[in-house]
């Protein structure tokens, strides 16, 4: 018997296993969670830092996200801020973009049930 797809244990796994729990994306990379985010850093130039999960609401927003501005500005490289359509704070891009953020490209996570995929053929050999 097919059984619909649980939206919200998706979400919620989403949530545990690639964002709060995060683990680090290779050697040079830490994982650092705080009561508020959790933010991988790899400090070198070209190595990938953000603030992958946060937890904030009207009264913590404005501390938090001074917060990790600063402490990412004290890096080389770029980062970013994941927040996504079902984070629980939907007023936090306004205050990333006051603290000098600006938006990136649109994302998509995309879920289905593995066994509803339809086989995808592999492309010809090359000669």
């Amino acid at each position: 018997m097919d059984r619909p797809l649980d939206h919200s244990a998706v979400l919620a796994a989403l949530d545990r296993d690639l964002r709060r729990d995060m683990p680090a994306l290779d050697d040079h990379a830490t994982v650092v969670q705080t009561p508020h985010v959790t933010r991988h850093v790899d400090p070198r130039d070209r190595g990938w830092s953000g603030v992958v999960w946060s937890q904030v609401d009207e009264h913590t927003a404005e501390a938090v996200v001074a917060e990790e501005v600063a402490h990412f500005r004290a890096l080389p490289g770029d980062c970013e801020w994941k927040h996504y359509h079902h984070d629980a704070f939907l007023a936090l891009p306004r205050y990333l973009v006051a603290a000098g953020l600006r938006p990136g490209e649109v994302e998509w996570v995309m879920v289905a049930e593995a066994a509803t995929i339809a086989p995808i053929p592999h492309p010809p050999a090359s000669p």
